[in-house]
């Protein structure tokens, strides 16, 4: 079925690669077309940034031209009262004339006045005789009384003498000793700076304002419904932090997204802000996307039909060599299916030679024991083969123990030498100094024969295997590892490989043997099973010069375990346990379920069966005695053993579980319980319960 999958997965991924390279040959003019656009995005918005601060710059010069234009007012109104006293200058008509000339000469002046020390209004530029009005309640008044602060510029306030709105530009009068002596107040008009805006903005949803350092609005385009900027807002934080400066934000008062700049108007505490729309500023954008558009869809049109005529040409080539590549495939397969075939026919003759004069009856003791073993060792070569199987489906998770690599050429030397033949020679060099490593046993023996029948097919006419190991520690090379890493060389003096061909020696059925001397599957075996452990291999070969592989394993960090025997029984340690738990077993194979049910039972455990994940929970409420279930994994019917575990343990938290699988896969929600693998042995059956009870 795997080998099935991986025809049924390359022919769908020939499929499609076609597909996708009628669709690269769109999705590049496309992506090219974002990229332009992208980047034609970015030109456009800093184009519209750089104008918005220039014409921030703008804002401030005139702004800065205004208010020094008001100071030179102030001060020339100042020196014009010379010694004049307030009641001189309240009755002085030549003083009213002066301010009315002077305030028409400035389209943003509404008007000069004169306030004395107490608050009251006592000359202007308007009428004459003025009226009597009071002006000490003013914010600016009540600033120069308390001291000399320079030039004061006030919020805005709707006039007492003409009721049209304004702020104030306000200066001390103070006397000869210094004393505060009244103020010159110029009233500046918001319009002449909205008005000066819009003439100078381009029209791009434009705002443009004038604001205090304390976030008090005195003009805005468009108006602002509110006197005052939130101080959360992006342009209040931006201001308190900085004199300029620019950024992009939604506006606080009409929720536009806009480019923003502002600037400090001189040292007066006044600060100008600039913003011009996004979506506004991007219109030259939209405009630029209309010609890249109708370019890069002629481009795509072109390469796609270009496209098209290539892969149909290449398809009706690809056909015949397909035909003969899966002609080579199912010769491999056919090998590896005899090979099999021919394990697991040795595996089954040992077990019924064995067994069968077991059931005669007339068999010595000594002789059933004999016949026994013998059943029982063949049964786990059997499972070694399934395991080794597994392993390069790379479906079958490796048993990693530490193990010393001389140890394990050791127990498998006589196989080696029987794999390389009688006409070579093997040459074993493992200094005894070699760290431990930490990998499979079963795959780390099947990778050095599965070399050496390599070597034996690539020396004909005899030659030497040579098995070395070396320490190392690695530094990115080669394959990215780091670290220490035993490096087990296995190389023969054969034939070779042509240089051309080692980069696919790894792949899963690529042979450079004769027809029918090779599933090419060997290699790729080595290779999984290096890159399983942490490690990797590699090739190095050349026509004619031999061929050396190198497995790179890590180093273990602890001391190979002292083996030991499997034990046969703790009926001391088990007695009190045995004597009140209670197990269900749960398995729909009802061979399997009852060898199971029957060994615990003989070691002294209560045991209930059921064949199915639902029986299995019918029977937890009618005994409340089960400790322990031992369930298999994938079972038919509503429930599997996953989903009848979680089920139980709702029920009942307090459950122990025990998970029996042939299957590689932990179970999902349960990848820290208890995972006996298929096929197990008596003790792994009776220590699993034990340790799971004992917690």
């Amino acid at each position: 079925m795997a080998i099935r999958r991986h025809f049924a997965i390359a022919h769908r991924r020939r499929t499609s690669f076609n597909y996708a390279l009628l669709a690269i040959s769109v999705l590049v003019p496309v992506l090219l077309f974002g990229i332009v656009a992208l980047l034609d995005r970015g030109a456009v918005l800093r184009e519209a940034e750089q104008r918005v601060a220039d014409t921030a710059d703008v804002f401030e010069a005139n702004a800065l031209n205004v208010f020094e234009t008001h100071e030179l007012i102030a001060t020339a109104i100042d020196a014009s009262l010379g010694g004049m006293s307030w009641d001189e200058i309240a009755s002085s008509s030549s003083i009213n004339q002066y301010l009315k000339q002077l305030a028409a000469r400035y389209p943003q002046v509404l008007g000069l006045w004169l306030v004395d020390a107490t608050g009251k209004l006592r000359n202007s530029s308007r009428g004459f005789p003025h009226p009597a009005i009071d002006l000490s309640d003013r914010d600016y008044f009540a600033a120069l009384r308390e001291k000399n602060a320079g030039t004061f510029i006030s919020h805005v306030v709707t006039g007492r003498v003409a009721a049209e709105q304004n702020f104030n530009v306000a200066r001390r009068r103070s006397t000869i000793d210094g004393a505060f002596d009244g103020v010159i107040v110029v009233s500046v008009s918001p319009e002449y700076f909205t008005k000066f805006w819009r003439e100078t903005a381009p029209p791009l949803n434009m705002m443009a304002g004038l604001l205090r350092a304390d976030l008090n609005i005195l003009a805005r385009v468009p108006s602002s419904p509110s006197a005052t900027l939130s101080p959360t807002s992006v342009t209040a934080i931006a201001i308190k932090q900085r004199d300029r400066g620019s950024f992009r934000t939604d506006s606080a008062v009409d929720g536009v997204d806009r480019l923003m700049a502002f600037r400090r108007v001189g040292s007066y505490g006044v600060y100008v802000v600039h913003g011009v729309g996004v979506s506004a500023a991007l219109g030259m954008w939209y405009r630029h996307l209309a010609i890249y558009g109708g370019f890069f869809a002629l481009a795509a049109a072109a390469l796609f039909l270009s496209s098209r005529h290539a892969l149909a040409e290449g398809n009706r080539r690809r056909l015949a060599e397909e035909q003969l590549h899966h002609a080579e495939k199912m010769e491999a397969l056919g090998q590896l299916t005899g090979q099999c075939a021919h394990d697991f026919g040795n595996v089954l003759m040992a077990v019924l030679l064995s067994l069968e004069p077991v059931r005669d009856g007339s068999t010595s003791r000594a002789a059933l024991d004999e016949a026994v073993n013998h059943a029982i060792n063949a049964a786990e070569e059997g499972q070694k083969v399934v395991r080794s199987m597994l392993a390069f489906a790379r479906q079958e998770p490796l048993e990693s123990e530490v193990l010393r690599i001389d140890a394990i050429l050791a127990a498998v030397e006589i196989m080696i030498r029987q794999a390389v033949g009688a006409k070579s020679s093997l040459v074993l060099e493992i200094p005894p100094e070699t760290w431990p490593v930490e990998a499979d046993p079963i795959q780390l023996e099947l990778a050095v024969l599965n070399l050496a029948v390599n070597a034996n097919d690539a020396m004909p006419s005899g030659g030497t295997l040579r098995i070395t190991a070396k320490n190392l520690r690695l530094r990115g090379e080669p394959s990215g590892l780091n670290g220490d890493f035993v490096v087990l060389c296995v190389s023969d003096t054969g034939t070779g490989i042509p240089k051309e061909l080692i980069s696919r020696v790894f792949d899963p059925f690529f042979t450079t043997k004769a027809d029918g001397k090779g599933t090419g599957l060997g290699l790729s075996q080595v290779y999984s099973f290096a890159k399983a452990c942490g490690g990797t291999a590699i090739v190095e070969s050349e026509r004619s010069g031999g061929t050396k592989v190198a497995i790179y394993l890590p180093r273990a960090l602890e001391a190979p375990a002292v083996a030991k025997e499997p034990p046969k029984a703790a009926e001391t340690e088990r007695a009190a346990v045995k004597q009140r738990a209670s197990i269900l077993v749960v398995d729909d194979e009802e061979q399997i379920r009852r060898v199971v049910a029957d060994v615990l039972s003989q070691h002294g455990f209560v045991v209930h069966e059921a064949s199915t994940g639902d029986e299995a929970l019918a029977t937890l409420p009618s005994h409340p005695e089960i400790e322990l279930i031992f369930t298999d994994v994938r079972m038919p019917g509503r429930r599997d053993g996953i989903s009848m575990a979680a089920e139980a343990k709702k029920l009942r938290p307090d459950l122990k579980i025990i998970f029996a699988t042939g299957y590689p896969d932990s179970p999902r929600n349960f990848e820290s319980a208890a995972i006996l693998r298929k096929p197990y042995r008596v003790h792994q059956v009776l220590e699993a319960v034990d340790k799971e009870l004992a917690l």
